[in-house]
């Protein structure tokens, strides 16, 4: 007998049976967690991570209530108590996600770095949580050129307000 549960919207990219459970993550950015039991299933929580083409689990864990996912833009994420009413959400590690790493600046305990996906991420040397994030704009030409732009974190200023950047441009048009 084949038994069907209509729990994502996109195709699954995860999936682990752990302590009665199968989970189940997809490009929909939802983790199903369903319950198998006496040979029937029961949708029991669909957990929403959010719109973001970038939280796509990866990969699963369930242990004692608590899910660890791998996320497709390189980021860890922890959800606590998944299964309660109220759970907690960390990240454990953020990533530049398309390209490289192209940049990093250290100063004291607080570390830069700037990548291919546009963006800058600042974290604490202690906790290594990221503690500040923004996104590079790209300029465009007035004669409408394609720009390219690649930053480099190089240092931190005098200061600590400002974050000095090194661009390379690949302009076409």
């Amino acid at each position: 007998m084949v038994k069907t549960i209509k729990a994502h919207a996109e195709p699954v990219t995860s999936i682990i049976y752990s302590q009665g459970k199968l989970i189940s993550g997809s490009k929909d950015s939802k983790i199903a967690i369903i319950t198998f039991a006496g040979g029937n299933f029961k949708l029991e929580k669909i957990v929403d991570l959010g719109y973001m083409a970038l939280k796509v689990p990866k990969s699963i864990d369930f242990y004692k209530n608590n899910l660890l996912l791998g996320l497709r833009n390189g980021s860890i994420m922890e959800i606590k108590n998944v299964m309660d009413e109220k759970s907690d959400t960390k990240i454990h590690m953020h990533s530049h996600f398309e390209g490289e790493t192209w940049g990093l600046a250290v100063l004291e305990n607080k570390f830069i770095t700037s990548g291919g996906d546009n963006q800058i991420l600042m974290y604490d040397a202690d906790t290594h949580e990221v503690i500040r994030s923004g996104k590079i704009s790209e300029k465009v030409s007035k004669k409408k050129k394609k720009m390219q732009l690649q930053q480099e974190v190089t240092n931190f200023s005098p200061t600590s307000r400002h974050v000095p950047l090194l661009y390379h441009s690949n302009c076409s048009i």
